[in-house]
């Protein structure tokens, strides 16, 4: 499991592994599905913050941050 402090900074890194590396069909079943799984996930993410840029994405994520110091 990622560490809170770390999570998605591992995490995108994973994520762009897993982009330049699409699958063309050669998957087994559980991974296949994961795939699938992974992709509904990021349309969910994007619709979700579809309506924000890059820059209020990121201070939406410093918010909580800012609050708890």
């Amino acid at each position: 499991m990622n560490m809170s402090y770390c999570r998605f900074q591992n995490t995108l890194l994973d994520l762009q592994d897993c982009y330049d590396n699409l699958p063309d069909g050669n998957l087994q079943h559980a991974e296949a599905a994961a795939f699938a799984k992974l992709v509904a996930l990021a349309k969910d993410i994007a619709e979700t913050y579809e309506d924000l840029d890059y820059y209020q994405l990121k201070d939406l994520a410093i918010e909580n941050y800012r609050d708890e110091q």
